[in-house]
């Protein structure tokens, strides 16, 4: 056989390989999609008969006799639909992903097992209500009864991992909704970025990048109720100690465990409002919603519509949760959207130099670190044993870095390290969610309210996240309340940079009752609305620096302020609206100096520029004039603040994309402030050169990725594309199963149909409405839709079959009945065993 001959031998074995592999792989998630057909089978964990009915899509409808019969049977359809999920889930965050994908999520056990979320849920447990504690054992227990009846079809997922799923717990519910919190804390991901800018530039110059509220923006509770009013302000704080190399090494860190857990986004918010039918004889009582999170197969949100005596709901919740977290009963409906609490400070702990057991406090008196002993189980390896260290404010998040060194951790010898900054500091954090309230008592009520005012109590229970919940009723009264516990800084206590802990008065001395932001009920131009915008003006205690640029917020209350006679339709197209307010204020300081400086333009800038003098500022899929100020706006932040701050910690910066986007709209005002100077070079840049080279470079960059020289044919859409990314994405064979897209779509950050690039990575689609939800409280009817499916299965027709809804704005109707509905389809009946 000749060289040419073993090489077509060679290909055709290849060839037959990667056949055999892609049908062995189809295989496994054939044989876990779903048996749709109808079932009956008995539980001894029931009280009476339950039925199961689903629509068209799948959506489930749950008919039970008592409450306790119907959380059971929520735990089980979500199993059904969704277990590797809410698996997944658990496993993150309580860091037991190694048990299933070995080695490589050793670190991200590691780091994720720092935050002691298993801790807080057993503390919350220990405290919790005694109906919360029923909720969470029927919900249990129909997960587990699931698991039981299903042992050879529980999941492709767990059949391609070989594995097997362990009894779900209350615990697990618990984890998971602190795992929400997290997901949802800005600060989290953003704070230690910002220290180590401190590092490089100094607090002073930090401070600078954190930026303000214009006060002619919109607030939510404008002309609100406030119960109380605190003068109290905050100090700057101070930070004297440099370690760069202990931030650097926990940015880098944090940074690939968001992206392992498919947190891509930063622009954590949503749309809410509500619109009461009492504005006009023709208007609806409308409430709509739409939480923005970062996209990914399985959809965050599970669609179902559960019924009993004394409850009625249709709503959103997320597998693991046994309620809706979004919703609409019978007399009123509801919706969330982020606060954007600052509701996590970092602090450096100073060890003891002379005994490495002891750290110092803020009355510089030392204290022993506790050393917790912890073993993480490993795929394929022997278990991982090493100490979880400890102060009276939490784990030392920063020892997770500590993998690279494993013997020193087993000897718990903290004395050797190369690195003086780890012999010196660690790092600690306070954070809401370690405060112990009962967030799914608060559900329950919410679920079971059917007025303002017992809307309102049900929310005192409401901890972490911090949430603005938008209220509507039957009667047409709607209302905004923020609810969601609030630090009470010390003095010294700087919210934005992590804290010397050893410094007096940087502690925090507890929490305000989220009572005192106060609410809106019934305002006289009868809507209300929040888009992550600032909360009052009213409000003189330190909230937050991290709300979402006005955008947003301007374009609901402008739509909001023309349309009279109200209705469904109009709140479906208000969801998908793309016009952006950000960009109008931003091109107005600019559009000037691109015309005066034309005459150095070429023909191709010319043109580019002509469609910016034309453009209406909606950023439309064939809208060229969206390309190019998507990629002037990429170019701007870049040329702005990547050269004081370097490639890396400009990435860091822009991680989380209100903060700068903000700043520079308001530095775009100033043109000789000294952010456009250039300090790579000896001339004095100012923003108007700045705005000209912006603009030059971002046409060069569009005419690579258009490869056209004819600026019509730019159209937004071709370049700013969705994929929805399963876990299993990264895998070569399985990829094409699981993963659903490119889709190509308009819209950005700043439009009420969000749809967000990361700054440092243009221009794919990361984060997005995670699902939308129009309540009709006129007729009884409930419009949604989800980025997906209700199935967690790629082979179920359900895994895909809300996408093409989702994306061109059809909604699912859902009507309120008690009853099966003729065009449900019984999917399960379980009786008593």
């Amino acid at each position: 056989m000749n060289l040419f001959q073993k090489l077509i031998a060679i290909f055709f074995t290849l060839i037959v390989l990667l056949i055999i592999v892609y049908v062995f792989s189809t295989n496994i998630i054939k044989s876990s999609v779903p048996d749709y057909k109808h079932r009956i089978f008995k539980s001894e964990n029931l009280n009476d008969t339950v039925s199961i009915f689903r629509n068209e899509f799948w959506i489930p409808h749950i008919i039970a006799k008592n409450e306790d019969d119907l959380f059971y049977t929520i735990g089980y359809c979500q199993a059904q639909d969704r277990l590797w999920q809410m698996d997944f889930s658990r496993r993150a965050v309580q860091g037991k992903l190694s048990e299933i994908f070995g080695d490589e999520t050793v670190e991200i056990d590691l780091f994720l097992r720092s935050f002691g979320i298993n801790y807080i849920a057993e503390d919350y447990l220990k405290n919790a209500s005694k109906k919360t504690i029923s909720i969470l054992e029927s919900y249990s227990k129909g997960v587990n009864d699931f698991i039981e009846n299903n042992k050879n079809n529980v999941g492709f997922e767990f059949g391609a991992l070989n594995y097997y799923p362990d009894k779900w717990t209350p615990i697990d519910c618990l984890c998971i909704g602190k795992g929400i919190a997290l997901e949802l804390s800005i600060p989290f991901w953003s704070e230690i970025a910002l220290g180590e800018i401190a590092d490089k530039l100094g607090q002073s110059k930090t401070m600078e990048l954190i930026p303000d509220w214009f006060p002619e923006d919109p607030y939510i509770l404008s002309d609100s109720v406030i119960l109380k009013k605190e003068s109290r302000t905050i100090s700057q704080g101070r930070i004297i100690y440099d370690n760069k190399d202990i931030f650097t090494e926990l940015s880098n860190r944090i940074s690939k465990v968001k992206y392992y857990l498919g947190i891509t986004g930063s622009s954590i918010g949503s749309n809410s409002w509500a619109v009461s039918a009492k504005r006009s004889p023709k208007s609806a009582s409308i409430l709509a919603n739409d939480p923005h999170l970062s996209l990914g197969l399985p959809p965050k949100w599970y669609p179902l519509h559960i019924t009993c005596p004394g409850f009625n709901v249709i709503g959103l919740s997320i597998p693991g949760i046994p309620l809706p977290i979004i919703g609409r009963n019978d007399e009123i409906a509801w919706g969330i959207t982020n606060i954007m609490i600052d509701d996590c400070d970092f602090y450096i702990e100073l060890i003891d130099s002379t005994n490495q057991d002891y750290y110092y406090d803020s009355k510089f008196q030392k204290q022993k670190f506790e050393y917790i002993p912890d073993t993480i189980k490993i795929k394929n390896n022997e278990p991982f044993i090493y100490y979880l260290r400890k102060t009276k404010s939490s784990f030392v998040i920063s020892d997770f870095h500590l993998f690279n060194h494993p013997e020193k951790i087993l000897e718990l010898n903290f004395h050797n390290f190369t690195n003086k900054y780890h012999r010196q500091n660690c790092i600690t954090f306070n954070w809401t969610a370690k405060h112990i309230k009962d967030e799914l008592l608060a559900l329950y009520r919410i679920n079971k309210a059917h007025n303002w005012n017992e809307f309102q109590k049900g929310l005192e229970m409401w901890g972490a996240p911090g949430q603005n919940f938008t209220y509507i009723d039957k009667q047409g009264n709607i209302g905004i309340i923020p609810a969601g516990v609030i630090p009470i800084r010390d003095l010294n206590c700087n919210p934005n940079l992590p804290n010397p802990r050893w410094v007096d008065k940087t502690d925090w001395l507890g929490y305000y009752n989220p009572k005192f932001l106060g609410y809106k009920f019934n305002p006289k131009n009868r809507f209300v609305f929040s888009a992550n915008n600032n909360i009052s003006s009213n409000i003189k205690t330190y909230i937050s620096s991290y709300f979402e640029p006005a955008s947003r917020a301007k374009r609901i209350k402008d739509l909001l302020e023309q349309i009279i006679n109200y209705s469904a339709r109009d709140a479906m197209t208000m969801q998908y609206d793309l016009y952006s307010y950000y960009a109008l204020e931003l091109m107005n300081h600019c559009i000037d100096v691109l015309n005066k400086s034309e005459q150095l333009m070429n023909p191709i800038e010319k043109e580019a520029l002509k469609h910016l003098i034309q453009w209406d500022y909606l950023i439309g899929e064939k809208s060229p004039s969206a390309s190019i100020f998507n990629s002037f706006l990429e170019r701007l932040l870049f040329k702005t603040f990547a050269d004081e701050l370097g490639e890396r910690l400009y990435r860091q910066y822009t991680l989380v994309s209100n903060i700068p986007l903000r700043k520079l709209l308001e530095l775009i005002s100033d043109p000789h402030n000294e952010w456009f100077d250039d300090i790579n070079t000896v001339e004095n840049e100012n923003r108007d050169y700045i705005i000209f080279e912006s603009f030059r470079e971002s046409i060069e960059a569009l005419l690579l990725k258009f490869n056209d020289d004819n600026t019509d044919n730019w159209h937004w859409s071709k370049i700013h594309q969705l994929s929805l990314l399963h876990p299993f994405s990264r895998n070569n064979f399985l990829k094409h199963n699981v993963t659903l897209g490119p889709v190509p779509m308009g819209g950005n950050i700043t439009t009420l149909n969000n749809t967000e690039w990361r700054i440092f990575k243009p221009f794919d689609i990361v984060l997005g409405a995670s699902a939308r939800f129009v309540a009709d409280m006129s007729n009884d009817i409930v419009y949604i839709n989800v980025p997906g499916g209700v199935s967690g299965n790629p082979l179920s027709p359900h895994y895909s079959d809300q996408l093409q809804l989702w994306v061109r704005g059809g909604y699912i109707s859902l009507e309120f009945t008690t009853d099966r509905r003729e065009s449900f389809n019984p999917s399960i009946t379980i009786v008593p065993k």
